[in-house]
């Protein structure tokens, strides 16, 4: 009937105008320059498992950014892999969103995304953009949209909304596109009116 203890970590604030907060940096050791199989230190942060009876619940990882004031705006957050070495062969790192593997017929856990709702008034709600890096010669990044496969059931469906939890298109596990139906039964289905144009 415990609870564990807790680690907090705080800057100190910031006095007067124009100044800013105190920081804090978590930073790994680099490794060796020497051979090529060095590597640097990692950073772990972990939250409990959950144990006990049914019903429990593994820790959270919260990252906030402080509230913007007066026209101000908030703080980011930014997940920017190290960059690879010069040559041919050097590869910069990945960012990789994991959800939780299911254990004894649970589900695994989802990834949601969402940007910041609008002000009551008139404020937008912040937008979502999808976008692989530029590249001045060469062959820039590939944009994959990827359903997980299946091995003893039905694979999942790429669903398209708009408007709110509104499908628009669909794109089933077995390769059919549905437009304005989410159970497309041939290649191409479309429920409702269709305009195809020609260019001359």
């Amino acid at each position: 009937g415990t609870n564990g203890g807790e680690i907090t970590l705080t800057a100190g604030n910031a006095a007067g105008s124009d100044t800013t907060g105190g920081g804090i940096t978590l930073a790994s050791g680099t490794g060796a320059a020497s051979g090529g199989g060095s590597i640097d230190g990692a950073i772990t942060i972990r939250t409990g498992a959950a144990s006990g009876n049914a019903g429990g619940r593994g820790g959270d990882i919260t990252l906030s950014t402080g509230a913007g004031v007066s026209g101000l705006r908030g703080g980011n957050i930014n997940l920017t892999p190290g960059g690879g070495r010069s040559g041919t062969d050097g590869v910069g790192g990945a960012i990789i969103l994991t959800g939780g593997a299911g254990n004894d017929g649970s589900a695994g856990g989802a990834i949601t995304i969402t940007t910041g709702a609008g002000s009551a008034t008139t404020g937008a709600s912040g937008a979502l953009t999808l976008a692989t890096g530029t590249t001045t010669s060469g062959r820039s990044g590939d944009l994959t949209l990827r359903s997980g496969a299946a091995t003893g059931g039905n694979a999942g469906d790429i669903f398209f909304q708009t408007n709110g939890a509104n499908n628009r298109m669909t794109i089933a596990y077995g390769g059919n596109v549905g437009i304005g139906t989410s159970t497309p039964g041939t290649t191409l289905q479309i429920a409702g009116n269709a305009m195809i144009g020609f260019g001359v």
